[in-house]
């Protein structure tokens, strides 16, 4: 039998053309893939799995690929350890402490509660800045809606990342427990 590019180059890797169990080998098999994508002449190896692979890496990434795009429920699991969302939450409200302190003569104390009240939506008004009628006021009230407008999305995001990451480990937990099945939601 006459042996291809891809074939040889296996052959000359493994040393022999071992069987995958199917009747067909583990060469053969890869000729086969490489055909179906349109490819030439590639160098393949196996790796320690005994999978073909090229030496660049390449179908790894491939393969990866193929699986998220077979499973796109997947891709939008996102895992996010809480002290992230909780460091992320806290350095927002001291960004906002620092400007508010810069641009407004109050205590940093009262910045950091405007922040926290402000941006947690209770907003009881009795601070609000740019309200004095002095040179940049419009620019302080502008400043203040964008810190509001991204706080607020940032604030939501990082709870919801927090209520999925306590989710994902109560569901860990049940299923060390016993609790729940190992493919159960």
């Amino acid at each position: 039998m006459m042996m291809l590019g891809v074939e040889s180059d296996v052959a000359q890797l493994t040393g022999d053309l071992s069987s995958d169990g199917d009747g067909g080998s583990r060469q053969e098999d890869v000729e086969a893939g490489r055909a179906r994508r349109g490819r030439g002449r590639t160098r393949v190896r196996e790796d320690a799995t005994g999978t073909a692979a090229d030496f660049d890496g390449s179908s790894s990434v491939r393969r990866l690929l193929q699986q998220m795009l077979h499973s796109p429920n997947d891709i939008n699991k996102v895992s996010v350890p809480i002290y992230i969302s909780l460091l992320l939450m806290l350095g927002y409200i001291a960004l906002g402490t620092l400007v508010f302190k810069l641009s407004e003569d109050w205590e940093p104390l009262i910045c950091l509660y405007f922040c926290f009240i402000t941006l947690s939506t209770i907003g009881f008004g009795d601070y609000v800045p740019g309200t004095l009628d002095e040179l940049g006021s419009e620019e302080k009230m502008v400043l203040c809606a964008l810190y509001l407008v991204f706080g607020l999305a940032l604030i939501a995001m990082c709870f919801d990342l927090i209520q999925e990451e306590a989710k994902n480990k109560m569901r860990r937990l049940g299923q060390r427990l016993g609790l729940l099945k190992k493919n159960e939601s």
